[in-house]
């Protein structure tokens, strides 16, 4: 009965930390966001859940500068799930690292796998730019 109970407990604060994460993210505080997840045990989430609070994590790095961290944590994700906005993230990171052939092509494969993806422009816009270097 202890061992439930502790694991409810667990599962609240976690849910609770999602909570506070999003809050956070969403005010640019992007440090206190890496504070809350970078290390947590976030299995007992759904996967879609876990999914959009290690994106949060990803984007957190990549706004305070920590590309590789980021990088690392997007390439992990998308050996589970590939999405548009890993790879739009991915790009960017790459971009950052001075790596514009590779961001180019990681533009290019969210515009072939995601034709509808809402950050289709912003991926052709920058493939193109990219493309004049």
């Amino acid at each position: 009965l202890s061992k439930n109970l502790s694991e409810l407990t667990l599962e609240k604060n976690i849910y609770q930390i999602r909570s506070i994460v999003k809050k956070y993210y969403l005010k640019k505080n992007y440090n206190y966001v890496i504070e809350l997840l970078y290390q947590k045990n976030l299995d007992m989430l759904s996967e879609q859940n876990r999914s959009d609070l290690e994106y949060l994590l990803a984007f957190a790095f990549y706004h305070t500068g920590e590309y590789k961290k980021s990088q690392e944590q997007v390439l992990s994700l998308l050996k589970q799930n590939k999405s548009d906005r890993l790879y739009l993230l991915l790009a960017m990171i790459y971009e950052s690292l001075g790596e514009n052939n590779i961001a180019k092509e990681h533009y290019l494969k969210l515009i072939d796998q995601f034709p509808d993806s809402d950050y289709i422009i912003s991926a052709k816009i920058k493939s193109k730019i990219l493309g004049q270097h």
